[in-house]
């Protein structure tokens, strides 16, 4: 129920699948005599979710969220980025590089594992910077930027969830059946039609491997587009930072320090 509450019934029957083939291994290895999975109902999916948060319901969502938490951090950085949830949740200081601005995420951290830079715009920037440096149960300094166990990123996401939901209704606004993959969708979205970005630097940013970077073309095209991405998230975040209630803002050009093959 929490897996289809945070992340949708798609999430939710591949968790159940997953699990079904692991007790099955189980059941013919003679650890279990039954798979429990077998007796639980898959979750009804209505085919891909179509929810693009809308200004009102992106400011309402950004109002509500406490300073200085890390699901709040978490949350803007998502908002800021496109990034999916785990690759901010479970985000490594060793990833980041505030100097150039941009975290970069291993294979092993990406859905498509490939490498995907993600060029961090001023505010964004801004609320990593501000991160503190944590430490473990042990004393020990953390690599991940969020999270309190020792080799975990950030684990409270239905509590947090639950309770960022809470304050929006106490504020008086009503958000229905959002999640945080829908951010991706709103920065696509936005980007495309507010401001006329180019469908293949907002599927970089996004990190899809489709179109021009699929098949054969893939293999060819290895343009990054870094500058055209910190340039398009400049755009949005200045975007977002209105509809958070500051003062309109112009958009500022990103020139990264440091280019990257």
């Amino acid at each position: 129920m929490e897996i289809e509450k945070e992340s949708g019934p798609a999430a939710a029957n591949r968790v159940r699948a997953s699990l079904s083939t692991y007790f099955m291994w189980l059941a013919r290895a003679g650890y279990v005599d039954t798979n429990p999975v077998a007796f639980t109902n898959k979750a009804v999916e209505t085919g891909a979710r179509g929810h693009v948060p809308s200004d009102d319901e992106l400011r309402a969502i950004w109002r509500a969220l406490l300073p200085d938490d890390h699901y709040g951090a978490i949350v803007r950085l998502l908002l800021l980025t496109g990034a999916r949830r785990d690759e901010i949740g479970s985000l490594r200081w060793s990833e980041v590089d505030l100097e150039d601005a941009t975290i970069t995420l291993p294979p092993a951290r990406t859905k498509n594992r490939r490498e995907h830079v993600i060029p961090l715009s001023e505010r964004a920037l801004a609320l990593l910077a501000v991160q503190p440096r944590r430490t473990g149960p042990d004393g020990a300094p953390r690599d991940h930027v969020f999270g309190n166990g020792s080799e975990r990123g950030f684990q409270g996401w239905s509590k947090s969830k639950a309770e960022l939901d809470a304050r929006i209704a106490e504020a008086g606004h009503h958000v229905k059946g959002w999640v945080l993959h829908d951010f991706r969708r709103a920065l696509s979205t936005a980007l495309h039609e507010r401001f006329n970005v180019a469908p293949h630097v907002v599927e970089a940013i996004l990190g899809h491997v489709s179109g021009h970077k699929a098949g054969v073309a893939g293999v060819y095209n290895k343009a990054a587009y870094l500058e055209e991405r910190a340039t398009a998230l400049e755009r949005w975040s200045a975007h977002i930072m209105e509809l958070a209630g500051g003062a309109p803002r112009k958009a500022k050009v990103v020139h990264l320090r440091r280019r990257r093959k």
